[in-house]
Order: C-alpha cells, then sequence, then structure tokens
C-alpha cells in the first residue's frame, strides 16, 4: 500500500502455480509385498498443499513433510495388479507381481483292494483363483474324475458377474529369434474394465526364467518379471510405440513395433519380441487377465511359437594356408 498525499494505492500480486517432481515416477514390489518411499520436491518450496490420490485396498500410504512412504500388502492372487497415484501434478505407479500357485491335497495316499474302489481327493489352491493346477495321466487301471466345482465355484441361483477373456487373434509373425505377437482380451462390458493382462511364455506353466510380460491397461505400461522366481521384481516400466525395451535373460520386449488399440469389449495387444539364443525351441503361450472388480480369468493356455536356434557357422571354403 502506497500512501499519496492524503490518498492510499493498494497493488496485490498473485502467487506462482505450485507444481511437483517426484523421484521415483514408477516401482515394482514381489507378491509377498513391499514398502517404499517417493521424494517430491514441491516448486515454489513454500508450496505445500499438493495431495495424493487415494490408492486402492491394497497399498497403503503415509506422508511425512516432503516423503510419501507406500507399503504393498501381499498379493493373494495369480495375477499381478498395478495402482497409479497422483501426487500433485504427477503420477507413480505400482505394479505387483502375482503370487505362484500351489496346492495341497488330501489325503495324499490311499489303498485300495484287489478287487478295486473308489475314493477322492480334496484339492484346496492358494491362491484360491489357481484353477490352472493339473493332474499326470494315470495308468490304464485307475480312472479319475475332477469335478468342474473343483475349479470354478458359483452360488446356486446366482448370476456370476461378467469376466475378462482371452483369445488369440491368429497372428504370430516372424520365423527368427524376432517376433510379433497379437492377442486380443475382451470384457463383456467395455474394455476399458480390463486391468493387468498377463503373457507368460515358457515350456509351462511357470514364471520362473519365463518371457512373462504384464500389461497394465489402466497407466498405459508394460512390465517384465525379472529372471528368477516371479517374486523377483519387475522391469521398468515400458510405454508401447516407444523406442525403449526392456529384458531379461529369456526375451526383450521393444517399444517400437508394440501397442495396445482398445474398443468396445475388446483390446488387441501387439508385442514385439525378441528371443535370447538360450531360449530356443517349442514355447507355449498362456494368457491371463484381471479386471477392475478383480474378476479373474485364470491361466488359459493359447498356442505355442516356435524359437530357432541360432545358425551353426558353416564349414570353410576357402583353401588353408
Amino acid at each position: 500500500t502506497l500512501a499519496i498525499g492524503d490518498k492510499s494505492f493498494t497493488l496485490a500480486q498473485a502467487g506462482t502455480t505450485g507444481s511437483v517432481t517426484i523421484s521415483p515416477t514408477a516401482a515394482s514390489a514381489p507378491a509377498t509385498g513391499a514398502t517404499g518411499s517417493i521424494t517430491v520436491t514441491p516448486t515454489p518450496t513454500d508450496f505445500t498443499t499438493w495431495t495424493v490420490s487415494t490408492p486402492p485396498a491394497w497399498l497403503t500410504v503415509s506422508t511425512t513433510g516432503n516423503t510419501i512412504t507406500w507399503t504393498a500388502a501381499p498379493n493373494n492372487s495369480v495375477a499381478a495388479r498395478s495402482a497409479t497415484l497422483t501426487i500433485g501434478d504427477k503420477s507413480f505407479t505400482l505394479a505387483q507381481a502375482g503370487a505362484i500357485g500351489s496346492v495341497a491335497i488330501s489325503p495324499t495316499a490311499a489303498s485300495v483292494p484287489a478287487a478295486g474302489g473308489t475314493g477322492t481327493i480334496t484339492v484346496t489352491p492358494t491362491p484360491a483363483d489357481f484353477t490352472t493346477w493339473t493332474v499326470t495321466t494315470p495308468p490304464a487301471w485307475l480312472t479319475l474324475t475332477i469335478g468342474d466345482s473343483s475349479r470354478t465355484l458359483s452360488q446356486a441361483g446366482a448370476t456370476p458377474p461378467p469376466q475378462p477373456s482371452a483369445t488369440d487373434s491368429g497372428s504370430i509373425n516372424g520365423t527368427d529369434a524376432s517376433q510379433t505377437l497379437t492377442l486380443r482380451f475382451s470384457h463383456p462390458q467395455d474394455f476399458r474394465q480390463l486391468n493387468m493382462l498377463n503373457v507368460l511364455i515358457n515350456t509351462a506353466l511357470y514364471g520362473g526364467n519365463a518371457c512373462y510380460i504384464a500389461y497394465s491397461q489402466p497407466a498405459g505400461v508394460l512390465f517384465l518379471v525379472n529372471d528368477g522366481e516371479t517374486d523377483s521384481g519387475l522391469s521398468a516400466p515400458l510405454i508401447l510405440g516407444s523406442t525403449a525395451t526392456v529384458q531379461n535373460r529369456q526375451c526383450t520386449v521393444h517399444g517400437t513395433g508394440s501397442s495396445a488399440q482398445g474398443s468396445g469389449d475388446s483390446l488387441t495387444l501387439t508385442l514385439r519380441l525378441t528371443f535370447s539364443s538360450t531360449f530356443t525351441g517349442s514355447k507355449v503361450i498362456y494368457t491371463a487377465a484381471l479386471d477392475q472388480a478383480t474378476g479373474n480369468l485364470g491361466w488359459k493356455t493359447l498356442g505355442t511359437v516356435q524359437v530357432p536356434a541360432a545358425p551353426l557357422p558353416l564349414p570353410r571354403t576357402d583353401p588353408l594356408p
């Protein structure tokens, strides 16, 4: 305020619009759960009114000053999951690997008389959505019947909720170590109801030492499971269509040539892959899909891909010295 003669003049100036930078912008957690932190740097320094969006139930967040601490609860599902937090004007994405499925059986042994007999085995999967357990082929003298209720349980008279699905769109292009795989996922309501889409390429349904890919539809980023067991963590997030890549010892996923296109109730996921020289032979393609309401497709076998071995060097044809 200025005094001008016997009058006053007042000038008011607006403050700078606050913004933040965050580090890191993404993280991964194993299925067993994890804790991490995010450093928030506000601009200007007195911008203290930035907020954090509400996380999902499995993720807890606390703020002390300019540090955010997050804790991911154990993932009691075989499907990976992700969450995106809005911090001020920035986004942070956390991806968590799915649990490795196992079963308990009761009893573990039985005996029958020479005249024959009948019995039952109760299978209890852990986690509960691990529905892809299998039974080895019995000998000719033994007959096994697997009831549907051991894999899919529903309440009598109730309408089951909409479930995601995965179907092979029939496109595997390439005959060498570099191949393009196209998959189609769908949801009866809308493709935006899809959450985490999993693609596992290996000789069997095992996530360790595999080309194991998790695409987060809400976040629009892809992760590759690291080498070793499935709870060994995830790669940095890959934006499809970018020039970046993510890789483990089995495969490399290229951002260039990869895409996710959604329309109506379906989403087409195109993956440009390069397999390593040690990951060769016939591989099985498995997929699983999780929707926003935790509906789970469970693992499904979609087909096979042949990864050729590196060509052997030809014998020399020039004269020996």
